[in-house]
Protein backbone atom coordinates (compact mmCIF):
# COMPACT_ATOMS: atom_id res chain seq x y z
CA UNK A 1 0.00 0.00 0.00
CA UNK A 2 1.03 3.46 -0.94
CA UNK A 3 0.60 6.96 0.43
CA UNK A 4 0.67 10.15 -1.91
CA UNK A 5 1.04 13.54 -1.24
CA UNK A 6 -2.53 14.13 -1.22
CA UNK A 7 -3.21 11.78 1.64
CA UNK A 8 -4.54 9.20 -0.08
CA UNK A 9 -3.78 5.55 -0.41
CA UNK A 10 -3.06 3.31 -3.31
CA UNK A 11 -2.53 -0.87 -3.80
CA UNK A 12 0.56 -1.09 -5.96
CA UNK A 13 -0.18 -3.01 -8.85
CA UNK A 14 0.87 -6.70 -9.45
CA UNK A 15 4.19 -6.94 -11.71
CA UNK A 16 2.24 -7.94 -14.84
CA UNK A 17 3.47 -11.61 -16.19
CA UNK A 18 2.44 -12.60 -19.32
CA UNK A 19 0.45 -15.63 -19.00
CA UNK A 20 0.30 -18.14 -21.67
CA UNK A 21 -4.27 -17.46 -21.40
CA UNK A 22 -3.23 -13.50 -21.69
CA UNK A 23 -0.98 -13.84 -24.98
CA UNK A 24 -3.65 -16.10 -26.67
CA UNK A 25 -6.65 -13.74 -25.59
CA UNK A 26 -4.73 -10.75 -27.06
CA UNK A 27 -3.99 -12.27 -30.67
CA UNK A 28 -7.54 -13.68 -30.65
CA UNK A 29 -9.02 -10.20 -30.10
CA UNK A 30 -6.17 -8.03 -31.66
CA UNK A 31 -5.19 -5.89 -29.12
CA UNK A 32 -2.02 -5.50 -26.78
CA UNK A 33 -1.45 -8.15 -23.57
CA UNK A 34 -2.00 -4.85 -21.35
CA UNK A 35 -5.81 -4.34 -22.30
CA UNK A 36 -6.50 -8.45 -21.54
CA UNK A 37 -4.99 -7.87 -18.34
CA UNK A 38 -7.05 -4.40 -17.43
CA UNK A 39 -10.34 -6.90 -18.50
CA UNK A 40 -9.12 -9.71 -16.00
CA UNK A 41 -8.23 -7.09 -12.89
CA UNK A 42 -12.05 -6.63 -13.75
CA UNK A 43 -13.61 -10.15 -13.68
CA UNK A 44 -14.06 -10.26 -17.17
CA UNK A 45 -11.50 -13.44 -17.93
CA UNK A 46 -13.33 -15.53 -20.26
CA UNK A 47 -13.30 -14.77 -24.19
CA UNK A 48 -16.98 -14.72 -24.57
CA UNK A 49 -17.01 -12.45 -21.81
CA UNK A 50 -14.06 -9.94 -22.97
CA UNK A 51 -15.74 -10.61 -26.73
CA UNK A 52 -19.15 -9.32 -25.27
CA UNK A 53 -17.36 -6.28 -23.48
CA UNK A 54 -14.81 -4.82 -26.51
CA UNK A 55 -18.11 -5.86 -28.93
CA UNK A 56 -20.87 -4.78 -27.49
CA UNK A 57 -23.97 -5.44 -29.98
CA UNK A 58 -28.20 -4.23 -29.98
CA UNK A 59 -28.57 -7.59 -30.62
CA UNK A 60 -27.50 -8.62 -27.12
CA UNK A 61 -30.39 -6.19 -25.66
CA UNK A 62 -33.08 -8.18 -23.62
CA UNK A 63 -35.96 -7.17 -25.45
CA UNK A 64 -38.91 -4.71 -24.59
CA UNK A 65 -41.42 -7.50 -23.76
CA UNK A 66 -38.95 -8.63 -20.92
CA UNK A 67 -39.24 -5.18 -19.04
CA UNK A 68 -42.58 -5.39 -16.93
CA UNK A 69 -45.23 -2.50 -17.96
CA UNK A 70 -43.61 -2.22 -21.62
CA UNK A 71 -46.13 -4.44 -23.37
CA UNK A 72 -48.87 -2.86 -21.34
CA UNK A 73 -48.20 0.56 -22.35
CA UNK A 74 -47.10 -0.14 -25.57
CA UNK A 75 -50.39 -1.56 -25.86
CA UNK A 76 -52.06 1.55 -25.22
CA UNK A 77 -49.71 4.15 -26.80
CA UNK A 78 -51.02 2.10 -29.86
CA UNK A 79 -54.55 2.66 -29.39
CA UNK A 80 -54.09 6.35 -28.72
CA UNK A 81 -51.86 6.45 -32.29
CA UNK A 82 -54.43 4.50 -33.40
CA UNK A 83 -57.38 6.22 -32.64
CA UNK A 84 -55.80 10.28 -33.24
CA UNK A 85 -55.80 10.66 -29.68
CA UNK A 86 -53.77 13.06 -27.86
CA UNK A 87 -50.14 12.50 -25.77
CA UNK A 88 -48.65 15.03 -23.13
CA UNK A 89 -44.68 13.94 -22.16
CA UNK A 90 -44.01 14.94 -18.81
CA UNK A 91 -39.99 15.15 -18.40
CA UNK A 92 -37.78 16.05 -15.46
CA UNK A 93 -35.47 19.14 -15.76
CA UNK A 94 -32.46 17.34 -15.91
CA UNK A 95 -30.19 15.93 -18.73
CA UNK A 96 -31.76 12.14 -18.39
CA UNK A 97 -35.23 14.27 -18.47
CA UNK A 98 -34.67 16.05 -21.28
CA UNK A 99 -33.18 13.54 -23.52
CA UNK A 100 -36.25 11.33 -22.60
CA UNK A 101 -38.52 14.06 -23.21
CA UNK A 102 -36.74 14.71 -26.58
CA UNK A 103 -36.49 11.05 -27.50
CA UNK A 104 -40.42 10.35 -27.18
CA UNK A 105 -41.43 13.26 -28.80
CA UNK A 106 -38.97 12.99 -31.88
CA UNK A 107 -40.54 9.11 -31.77
CA UNK A 108 -43.99 9.56 -31.91
CA UNK A 109 -43.85 13.02 -34.21
CA UNK A 110 -43.23 10.03 -36.97
CA UNK A 111 -47.10 8.98 -36.16
CA UNK A 112 -49.53 12.05 -34.91
CA UNK A 113 -48.86 15.69 -33.88
CA UNK A 114 -50.86 15.34 -31.59
CA UNK A 115 -48.68 15.48 -28.78
CA UNK A 116 -47.38 18.21 -25.83
CA UNK A 117 -44.30 18.07 -24.06
CA UNK A 118 -43.56 19.63 -21.18
CA UNK A 119 -40.54 20.09 -18.47
CA UNK A 120 -41.54 22.17 -15.06
CA UNK A 121 -39.26 25.21 -14.01
CA UNK A 122 -37.13 23.95 -11.41
CA UNK A 123 -37.81 27.39 -9.20
CA UNK A 124 -41.91 27.86 -9.59
CA UNK A 125 -42.47 24.30 -10.15
CA UNK A 126 -40.27 21.56 -8.49
CA UNK A 127 -39.61 18.08 -9.71
CA UNK A 128 -42.46 15.66 -11.03
CA UNK A 129 -46.25 16.53 -12.06
CA UNK A 130 -47.76 19.76 -10.56
CA UNK A 131 -51.88 20.06 -10.21
CA UNK A 132 -51.73 23.76 -12.21
CA UNK A 133 -49.27 23.15 -14.77
CA UNK A 134 -51.51 19.18 -15.37
CA UNK A 135 -54.84 20.87 -15.50
CA UNK A 136 -53.26 23.63 -17.96
CA UNK A 137 -51.88 21.35 -20.35
CA UNK A 138 -55.23 19.07 -20.56
CA UNK A 139 -57.34 21.86 -21.29
CA UNK A 140 -55.48 23.34 -24.73
CA UNK A 141 -56.16 19.52 -25.37
CA UNK A 142 -58.69 18.89 -28.07
CA UNK A 143 -59.06 15.38 -27.62
CA UNK A 144 -60.75 13.19 -24.60
CA UNK A 145 -58.31 10.33 -25.60
CA UNK A 146 -56.01 11.72 -23.41
CA UNK A 147 -52.52 9.78 -22.30
CA UNK A 148 -50.15 11.33 -19.80
CA UNK A 149 -46.74 9.80 -19.80
CA UNK A 150 -44.21 11.03 -17.50
CA UNK A 151 -40.45 10.30 -18.18
CA UNK A 152 -37.41 10.33 -15.37
CA UNK A 153 -40.32 11.56 -12.75
CA UNK A 154 -43.66 10.39 -11.40
CA UNK A 155 -43.40 7.98 -9.06
CA UNK A 156 -44.04 9.60 -5.97
CA UNK A 157 -46.86 11.98 -7.81
CA UNK A 158 -49.80 9.65 -6.25
CA UNK A 159 -51.80 12.82 -6.09
CA UNK A 160 -51.34 14.31 -9.17
CA UNK A 161 -51.49 10.81 -11.16
CA UNK A 162 -54.96 10.28 -9.19
CA UNK A 163 -56.02 14.28 -10.51
CA UNK A 164 -54.82 13.57 -14.41
CA UNK A 165 -57.13 10.43 -14.19
CA UNK A 166 -59.98 11.85 -12.92
CA UNK A 167 -59.64 15.00 -15.67
CA UNK A 168 -59.74 11.71 -18.22
CA UNK A 169 -56.22 10.89 -18.70
CA UNK A 170 -54.51 7.49 -18.74
CA UNK A 171 -51.37 7.51 -17.28
CA UNK A 172 -48.19 5.62 -17.61
CA UNK A 173 -45.33 6.13 -15.35
CA UNK A 174 -41.86 6.01 -16.56
CA UNK A 175 -39.45 6.19 -14.20
CA UNK A 176 -36.58 4.92 -12.76
CA UNK A 177 -35.70 6.43 -9.46
CA UNK A 178 -36.62 4.77 -5.87
CA UNK A 179 -40.24 3.58 -6.09
CA UNK A 180 -42.06 4.09 -1.98
CA UNK A 181 -43.90 1.73 -0.31
CA UNK A 182 -47.00 1.98 -2.15
CA UNK A 183 -46.84 2.22 -6.09
CA UNK A 184 -48.34 4.97 -7.95
CA UNK A 185 -51.56 4.23 -9.28
CA UNK A 186 -50.82 4.99 -12.62
CA UNK A 187 -52.67 2.77 -15.51
CA UNK A 188 -49.07 1.03 -16.16
CA UNK A 189 -45.76 1.71 -14.26
CA UNK A 190 -42.52 1.24 -15.86
CA UNK A 191 -39.86 1.21 -13.34
CA UNK A 192 -37.12 -1.75 -13.49
CA UNK A 193 -36.83 -1.33 -9.29
CA UNK A 194 -40.13 -2.96 -8.49
CA UNK A 195 -40.34 -5.59 -6.36
CA UNK A 196 -41.56 -7.58 -9.37
CA UNK A 197 -39.55 -6.57 -12.19
CA UNK A 198 -36.70 -8.92 -12.75
CA UNK A 199 -35.18 -6.17 -15.14
CA UNK A 200 -31.99 -4.25 -14.71
CA UNK A 201 -32.68 -1.94 -11.85
CA UNK A 202 -30.01 0.82 -12.76
CA UNK A 203 -31.36 1.97 -16.14
CA UNK A 204 -31.33 6.02 -17.01
CA UNK A 205 -34.45 7.48 -17.61
CA UNK A 206 -33.47 7.81 -21.48
CA UNK A 207 -32.98 4.29 -21.11
CA UNK A 208 -36.64 3.66 -20.41
CA UNK A 209 -37.42 5.96 -22.76
CA UNK A 210 -35.64 3.94 -25.09
CA UNK A 211 -37.52 0.70 -23.70
CA UNK A 212 -40.33 1.92 -24.43
CA UNK A 213 -40.25 3.74 -28.08
CA UNK A 214 -38.83 0.04 -28.69
CA UNK A 215 -42.00 -1.60 -27.50
CA UNK A 216 -44.51 0.30 -28.92
CA UNK A 217 -42.82 0.08 -32.50
CA UNK A 218 -42.85 -3.70 -31.92
CA UNK A 219 -46.53 -3.59 -31.02
CA UNK A 220 -47.27 -1.40 -34.32
CA UNK A 221 -45.30 -3.59 -36.59
CA UNK A 222 -48.50 -6.20 -36.21
CA UNK A 223 -50.93 -2.99 -36.53
CA UNK A 224 -53.58 -3.56 -39.83
CA UNK A 225 -54.65 0.39 -39.57
CA UNK A 226 -53.12 2.34 -42.30
CA UNK A 227 -51.91 5.00 -40.48
CA UNK A 228 -49.58 3.78 -38.81
CA UNK A 229 -48.68 -0.04 -40.25
CA UNK A 230 -46.30 1.65 -43.06
CA UNK A 231 -43.91 3.43 -41.00
CA UNK A 232 -40.94 1.61 -39.39
CA UNK A 233 -38.63 3.68 -37.66
CA UNK A 234 -34.59 3.03 -36.86
CA UNK A 235 -34.12 3.44 -33.37
CA UNK A 236 -30.94 3.59 -33.29
CA UNK A 237 -30.70 7.34 -34.68
CA UNK A 238 -31.94 8.22 -31.23
CA UNK A 239 -29.37 6.67 -29.05
CA UNK A 240 -26.89 9.51 -29.39
CA UNK A 241 -29.52 11.19 -27.04
CA UNK A 242 -29.54 7.99 -24.96
CA UNK A 243 -26.05 8.36 -24.43
CA UNK A 244 -26.05 11.45 -23.15
CA UNK A 245 -28.24 11.08 -20.91
CA UNK A 246 -27.24 8.06 -19.21
CA UNK A 247 -23.70 8.93 -19.13
CA UNK A 248 -24.83 12.40 -17.72
CA UNK A 249 -26.90 10.97 -15.20
CA UNK A 250 -24.12 8.45 -13.71
CA UNK A 251 -25.86 5.14 -14.04
CA UNK A 252 -23.50 2.33 -13.85
CA UNK A 253 -22.29 1.40 -17.69
CA UNK A 254 -22.50 -2.23 -17.62
CA UNK A 255 -24.93 -4.53 -19.25
CA UNK A 256 -27.59 -3.04 -21.22
CA UNK A 257 -26.17 0.38 -20.45
CA UNK A 258 -23.18 -0.28 -21.87
CA UNK A 259 -24.78 -2.03 -24.87
CA UNK A 260 -27.17 1.61 -25.61
CA UNK A 261 -23.96 3.90 -24.65
CA UNK A 262 -21.49 1.90 -26.78
CA UNK A 263 -23.81 2.32 -29.95
CA UNK A 264 -24.74 5.88 -29.13
CA UNK A 265 -21.18 6.78 -29.54
CA UNK A 266 -21.60 5.32 -32.65
CA UNK A 267 -24.31 7.58 -33.94
CA UNK A 268 -22.88 10.48 -32.00
CA UNK A 269 -20.02 10.29 -34.35
CA UNK A 270 -22.05 10.93 -37.48
CA UNK A 271 -25.51 12.31 -35.48
CA UNK A 272 -28.21 13.33 -37.97
CA UNK A 273 -30.06 15.55 -34.84
CA UNK A 274 -29.27 19.61 -35.46
CA UNK A 275 -29.33 20.06 -31.89
CA UNK A 276 -26.83 17.88 -31.37
CA UNK A 277 -24.34 18.81 -33.96
CA UNK A 278 -24.60 22.80 -33.12
CA UNK A 279 -23.23 21.49 -29.84
CA UNK A 280 -20.70 19.45 -30.43
CA UNK A 281 -19.33 22.10 -32.78
CA UNK A 282 -19.97 24.33 -29.90
CA UNK A 283 -17.36 22.53 -27.75
CA UNK A 284 -14.98 22.38 -30.67
CA UNK A 285 -16.16 18.28 -30.55
CA UNK A 286 -14.96 17.75 -34.54
CA UNK A 287 -13.14 14.61 -35.34
CA UNK A 288 -15.51 12.03 -34.97
CA UNK A 289 -13.89 10.67 -31.83
CA UNK A 290 -16.44 10.91 -28.60
CA UNK A 291 -15.50 9.96 -25.31
CA UNK A 292 -17.75 10.02 -21.94
CA UNK A 293 -15.25 12.95 -20.81
CA UNK A 294 -16.81 14.47 -23.49
CA UNK A 295 -20.45 14.46 -22.36
CA UNK A 296 -19.54 14.67 -18.76
CA UNK A 297 -17.80 17.83 -18.90
CA UNK A 298 -18.13 19.45 -21.98
CA UNK A 299 -21.95 18.13 -23.32
CA UNK A 300 -23.92 17.79 -20.30
CA UNK A 301 -23.19 20.55 -17.95
CA UNK A 302 -24.24 22.56 -20.69
CA UNK A 303 -27.39 21.23 -21.40
CA UNK A 304 -27.92 21.05 -17.34
CA UNK A 305 -27.29 24.79 -17.32
CA UNK A 306 -30.44 25.77 -19.26
CA UNK A 307 -32.51 24.19 -15.98
CA UNK A 308 -30.64 25.39 -13.33
CA UNK A 309 -30.24 28.85 -14.10
CA UNK A 310 -33.64 29.43 -16.64
CA UNK A 311 -35.87 26.80 -18.27
CA UNK A 312 -34.68 23.20 -19.27
CA UNK A 313 -37.28 23.36 -21.89
CA UNK A 314 -34.52 25.08 -24.08
CA UNK A 315 -32.81 22.27 -24.48
CA UNK A 316 -35.63 20.52 -25.14
CA UNK A 317 -36.41 22.86 -28.29
CA UNK A 318 -31.94 22.42 -28.99
CA UNK A 319 -33.41 18.85 -30.12
CA UNK A 320 -36.75 18.95 -31.44
CA UNK A 321 -34.92 21.99 -33.98
CA UNK A 322 -34.32 21.24 -37.52
CA UNK A 323 -33.41 24.60 -38.80
CA UNK A 324 -29.04 24.60 -38.41
CA UNK A 325 -29.07 29.10 -37.82
CA UNK A 326 -31.62 28.39 -34.93
CA UNK A 327 -29.63 25.05 -33.43
CA UNK A 328 -26.30 27.29 -33.05
CA UNK A 329 -28.25 29.95 -31.44
CA UNK A 330 -29.66 28.10 -28.64
CA UNK A 331 -26.13 26.11 -28.23
CA UNK A 332 -24.52 29.24 -27.67
CA UNK A 333 -26.76 30.04 -25.38
CA UNK A 334 -26.39 27.32 -23.20
CA UNK A 335 -22.89 27.91 -23.27
CA UNK A 336 -23.14 31.61 -21.46
CA UNK A 337 -25.85 29.95 -19.11
CA UNK A 338 -23.00 27.31 -18.14
CA UNK A 339 -20.28 29.89 -17.82
CA UNK A 340 -22.85 31.98 -15.20
CA UNK A 341 -23.56 28.69 -13.78
CA UNK A 342 -19.90 28.09 -13.36
CA UNK A 343 -19.25 31.35 -11.54
CA UNK A 344 -22.09 31.11 -9.62
CA UNK A 345 -21.35 27.63 -8.38
CA UNK A 346 -17.97 28.51 -7.03
CA UNK A 347 -19.09 31.56 -5.21
CA UNK A 348 -21.33 28.98 -3.57
CA UNK A 349 -18.62 26.42 -2.62
CA UNK A 350 -16.52 29.32 -1.48
CA UNK A 351 -18.91 30.84 0.96
CA UNK A 352 -20.38 27.25 2.59
CA UNK A 353 -17.08 26.10 2.81
CA UNK A 354 -15.93 29.63 4.65
CA UNK A 355 -18.89 28.72 7.02
CA UNK A 356 -17.51 25.07 7.82
CA UNK A 357 -14.13 25.88 8.13
CA UNK A 358 -15.27 28.74 10.74
CA UNK A 359 -17.13 26.26 12.70
CA UNK A 360 -20.54 27.48 11.56
CA UNK A 361 -21.36 23.68 10.86
CA UNK A 362 -21.03 21.82 14.13
CA UNK A 363 -21.58 17.97 13.19
CA UNK A 364 -18.12 16.08 12.14
CA UNK A 365 -20.22 13.19 9.99
CA UNK A 366 -22.10 15.19 7.75
CA UNK A 367 -22.70 18.96 6.21
CA UNK A 368 -26.26 20.37 6.51
CA UNK A 369 -26.30 24.21 5.11
CA UNK A 370 -29.07 26.86 4.84
CA UNK A 371 -27.44 29.05 2.18
CA UNK A 372 -29.16 31.78 0.35
CA UNK A 373 -28.16 30.35 -3.06
CA UNK A 374 -30.08 29.59 -6.52
CA UNK A 375 -31.37 25.99 -5.84
CA UNK A 376 -30.37 25.43 -9.35
CA UNK A 377 -26.68 24.59 -8.07
CA UNK A 378 -27.14 23.69 -5.13
CA UNK A 379 -26.65 20.20 -5.93
CA UNK A 380 -23.05 20.79 -7.58
CA UNK A 381 -21.78 22.23 -4.55
CA UNK A 382 -23.22 19.63 -2.04
CA UNK A 383 -21.31 17.27 -4.45
CA UNK A 384 -18.23 18.92 -4.24
CA UNK A 385 -18.32 19.19 -0.32
CA UNK A 386 -18.89 16.24 0.22
CA UNK A 387 -15.89 15.33 -2.28
CA UNK A 388 -14.17 17.73 -0.28
CA UNK A 389 -15.10 16.76 3.43
CA UNK A 390 -15.62 12.89 2.87
CA UNK A 391 -19.00 13.28 4.10
CA UNK A 392 -22.85 13.47 3.31
CA UNK A 393 -23.44 17.14 2.29
CA UNK A 394 -26.94 18.73 1.98
CA UNK A 395 -27.39 22.30 1.31
CA UNK A 396 -30.99 23.55 1.18
CA UNK A 397 -32.19 27.71 0.18
CA UNK A 398 -35.09 28.79 1.12
CA UNK A 399 -38.17 29.06 -1.59
CA UNK A 400 -42.08 29.99 -2.05
CA UNK A 401 -43.95 27.22 -2.17
CA UNK A 402 -48.09 27.57 -3.07
CA UNK A 403 -49.30 25.45 -0.73
CA UNK A 404 -46.91 25.23 2.20
CA UNK A 405 -45.54 28.98 2.09
CA UNK A 406 -42.02 29.39 2.64
CA UNK A 407 -40.08 25.90 2.52
CA UNK A 408 -36.40 24.91 2.36
CA UNK A 409 -36.02 23.09 -0.60
CA UNK A 410 -32.28 21.80 -1.56
CA UNK A 411 -30.18 18.77 -2.84
CA UNK A 412 -28.19 15.57 -0.99
CA UNK A 413 -25.05 14.34 -2.03
CA UNK A 414 -23.47 10.85 -0.36
CA UNK A 415 -20.06 9.35 -0.12
CA UNK A 416 -19.56 5.75 -0.35
CA UNK A 417 -21.08 3.70 2.45
CA UNK A 418 -23.81 5.44 3.05
CA UNK A 419 -27.46 4.89 0.89
CA UNK A 420 -28.58 8.84 1.42
CA UNK A 421 -32.29 7.44 0.71
CA UNK A 422 -32.09 5.54 3.46
CA UNK A 423 -30.93 7.39 5.30
CA UNK A 424 -33.61 10.16 4.79
CA UNK A 425 -36.25 7.67 5.27
CA UNK A 426 -35.60 7.20 8.76
CA UNK A 427 -35.92 10.99 8.63
CA UNK A 428 -38.85 11.57 6.69
CA UNK A 429 -40.78 12.46 9.71
CA UNK A 430 -39.69 15.93 9.47
CA UNK A 431 -39.64 16.26 5.70
CA UNK A 432 -42.62 17.30 3.51
CA UNK A 433 -41.00 15.47 0.36
CA UNK A 434 -37.87 13.10 -0.64
CA UNK A 435 -36.58 11.35 -3.47
CA UNK A 436 -33.80 10.05 -5.11
CA UNK A 437 -31.11 7.62 -5.11
CA UNK A 438 -28.37 6.15 -2.86
CA UNK A 439 -26.05 9.15 -3.44
CA UNK A 440 -28.21 11.87 -4.51
CA UNK A 441 -31.19 13.24 -3.68
CA UNK A 442 -34.12 15.95 -2.98
CA UNK A 443 -35.78 17.47 -0.16
CA UNK A 444 -38.40 19.61 0.82
CA UNK A 445 -39.28 20.72 4.38
CA UNK A 446 -40.47 22.97 6.65
CA UNK A 447 -38.06 26.01 7.93
CA UNK A 448 -39.28 25.54 11.37
CA UNK A 449 -38.37 21.48 11.02
CA UNK A 450 -34.52 21.87 9.82
CA UNK A 451 -33.28 21.42 13.11
CA UNK A 452 -34.95 18.52 14.22
CA UNK A 453 -34.09 17.34 11.12
CA UNK A 454 -30.17 17.92 11.26
CA UNK A 455 -30.14 16.10 14.62
CA UNK A 456 -32.32 12.76 13.29
CA UNK A 457 -30.19 12.93 10.13
CA UNK A 458 -26.71 13.40 11.88
CA UNK A 459 -27.67 10.11 14.83
CA UNK A 460 -28.52 8.34 11.41
CA UNK A 461 -25.19 8.48 10.08
CA UNK A 462 -23.98 7.71 13.77
CA UNK A 463 -25.89 4.03 13.40
CA UNK A 464 -23.92 3.48 10.66
CA UNK A 465 -20.98 1.17 10.47
CA UNK A 466 -17.53 3.12 9.85
CA UNK A 467 -15.86 1.81 6.57
CA UNK A 468 -12.39 1.89 6.87
CA UNK A 469 -11.24 3.53 3.64
CA UNK A 470 -9.89 0.95 1.34
CA UNK A 471 -6.87 1.82 -1.07
CA UNK A 472 -7.78 2.46 -4.10
CA UNK A 473 -6.15 0.19 -7.09
CA UNK A 474 -4.30 0.71 -9.78
CA UNK A 475 -4.61 -1.28 -13.09
CA UNK A 476 -1.24 -1.58 -14.43
CA UNK A 477 2.21 -0.57 -14.33
CA UNK A 478 3.19 1.57 -17.53
CA UNK A 479 5.56 4.12 -18.68
CA UNK A 480 3.41 7.63 -19.52
CA UNK A 481 5.16 7.01 -23.43
CA UNK A 482 3.49 3.86 -24.15
CA UNK A 483 0.13 4.87 -22.46
CA UNK A 484 0.38 7.99 -24.99
CA UNK A 485 1.05 5.58 -28.39
CA UNK A 486 -1.16 5.66 -30.81
CA UNK A 487 -1.54 1.80 -30.74
CA UNK A 488 -2.85 1.56 -27.00
CA UNK A 489 -5.01 4.56 -27.05
CA UNK A 490 -7.03 3.33 -30.31
CA UNK A 491 -7.17 0.07 -28.25
CA UNK A 492 -8.03 1.62 -25.03
CA UNK A 493 -10.69 3.30 -26.43
CA UNK A 494 -12.41 0.09 -27.07
CA UNK A 495 -13.36 0.10 -23.19
CA UNK A 496 -15.08 2.90 -23.56
CA UNK A 497 -17.69 4.03 -21.81
CA UNK A 498 -15.68 4.82 -18.95
CA UNK A 499 -17.82 6.33 -15.88
CA UNK A 500 -19.42 4.48 -12.96
CA UNK A 501 -19.28 0.59 -12.95
CA UNK A 502 -16.30 0.91 -15.88
CA UNK A 503 -13.61 3.47 -14.58
CA UNK A 504 -10.94 4.45 -16.53
CA UNK A 505 -8.21 2.66 -16.58
CA UNK A 506 -5.30 4.13 -13.95
CA UNK A 507 -1.93 3.74 -14.48
CA UNK A 508 1.26 3.67 -12.60
CA UNK A 509 4.61 5.31 -14.00
CA UNK A 510 7.20 5.15 -11.02
CA UNK A 511 10.30 6.86 -12.69
CA UNK A 512 8.95 10.48 -13.21
CA UNK A 513 11.38 13.39 -14.12
CA UNK A 514 9.16 16.74 -14.04
CA UNK A 515 10.33 19.31 -15.96
CA UNK A 516 8.50 22.71 -16.94
CA UNK A 517 6.16 23.14 -13.48
CA UNK A 518 3.60 25.62 -14.17
CA UNK A 519 0.25 26.45 -12.62
CA UNK A 520 -2.52 26.27 -14.70
CA UNK A 521 -5.96 27.77 -13.85
CA UNK A 522 -8.53 30.70 -13.33
CA UNK A 523 -6.69 30.77 -9.51
CA UNK A 524 -3.57 28.43 -10.43
CA UNK A 525 -5.79 25.60 -9.13
CA UNK A 526 -4.26 22.72 -11.37
CA UNK A 527 -0.39 22.50 -12.45
CA UNK A 528 1.40 21.62 -15.99
CA UNK A 529 4.11 19.80 -16.38
CA UNK A 530 6.73 18.00 -18.31
CA UNK A 531 7.62 14.56 -18.05
CA UNK A 532 11.05 14.45 -19.77
CA UNK A 533 11.71 11.57 -22.09
CA UNK A 534 15.02 10.05 -24.13
CA UNK A 535 13.46 11.60 -27.54
CA UNK A 536 10.88 14.25 -26.65
CA UNK A 537 8.85 14.79 -23.63
CA UNK A 538 5.42 14.35 -22.55
CA UNK A 539 2.97 16.88 -21.46
CA UNK A 540 1.31 16.06 -17.99
CA UNK A 541 -1.91 17.77 -16.19
CA UNK A 542 -2.58 17.50 -12.60
CA UNK A 543 -6.06 19.10 -11.79
CA UNK A 544 -6.32 20.62 -8.58
CA UNK A 545 -3.19 19.82 -7.18
CA UNK A 546 -2.11 24.00 -7.28
CA UNK A 547 -1.52 23.86 -3.76
CA UNK A 548 1.47 21.00 -3.78
CA UNK A 549 3.74 23.36 -6.53
CA UNK A 550 6.06 23.16 -4.17
CA UNK A 551 6.33 19.99 -3.39
CA UNK A 552 7.14 19.29 -6.97
CA UNK A 553 9.63 21.41 -7.11
CA UNK A 554 11.15 20.08 -4.16
CA UNK A 555 12.98 17.11 -6.27
CA UNK A 556 13.27 15.72 -9.60
CA UNK A 557 11.93 12.16 -9.31
CA UNK A 558 8.62 11.08 -8.77
CA UNK A 559 5.88 7.84 -9.26
CA UNK A 560 2.87 9.39 -10.50
CA UNK A 561 -0.79 7.38 -10.98
CA UNK A 562 -2.16 8.51 -14.26
CA UNK A 563 -5.07 8.62 -16.57
CA UNK A 564 -5.28 9.43 -20.56
CA UNK A 565 -7.28 11.68 -21.73
CA UNK A 566 -7.90 13.73 -24.79
CA UNK A 567 -7.58 17.46 -24.53
CA UNK A 568 -9.58 19.88 -27.17
CA UNK A 569 -8.25 22.73 -25.81
CA UNK A 570 -8.49 25.80 -28.46
CA UNK A 571 -9.77 23.59 -30.92
CA UNK A 572 -6.63 21.36 -30.95
CA UNK A 573 -6.31 17.72 -29.60
CA UNK A 574 -4.14 15.93 -28.35
CA UNK A 575 -3.77 13.21 -25.74
CA UNK A 576 -2.17 13.85 -22.07
CA UNK A 577 -1.16 12.17 -18.88
CA UNK A 578 -3.77 13.69 -16.92
CA UNK A 579 -2.33 12.47 -13.09
CA UNK A 580 -4.66 11.06 -10.54
CA UNK A 581 -2.35 11.44 -7.70
CA UNK A 582 1.62 11.87 -6.70
CA UNK A 583 3.62 9.70 -4.87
Amino acid sequence: MMKSISEKYWKRPVPFVLSENIVEQAKEFRVSPEIIKILHNRGIRDTGSIGNFLYPTLQDLRPPSAMKGITEAAEIICEVLENDGEIIIWGDYDVDGVTATSLLVLFFKNFTNNIQWFIPNRFSEGYGLNEKSLKKLVKQCKSKNLLLITVDCGIHNHKEVEIAKKMGCRVIVSDHHEPGKLIVDADVVINPKQVDCDFEDDMAGVGLAFYLAAGVRANLRKSTNPKVKCVDVNLKKYLDLVAIGTIADMVPLKGSNRILVKAGFEVLNGTSNPGITALLKENHIHSGNITSEDIGFQIAPKINAAGRLDDASLAVELFLEEREEVCRKIARKLTKFNNTRKDVCQKCLDFTLGSIDNGLNERINCVIEKIDYSIGVLGIVASRIAEKKGVPAILVTEIEDEIHGKVLKGSCRSVNGINIFKVLQECSEYLLQFGGHAMAAGITLLPEKIEYFKNKFSRVIEDIPEQKPRPENIDLELEIEKALSVEFIEELQLLEPFGVGNKKPKFYDSNVIIQDIRRIGRNGEHISFNKRGKFSNKKCVAFGFGNFEHNLKEKANFSVIYTVALSRFKRAEKWQAYLADIM
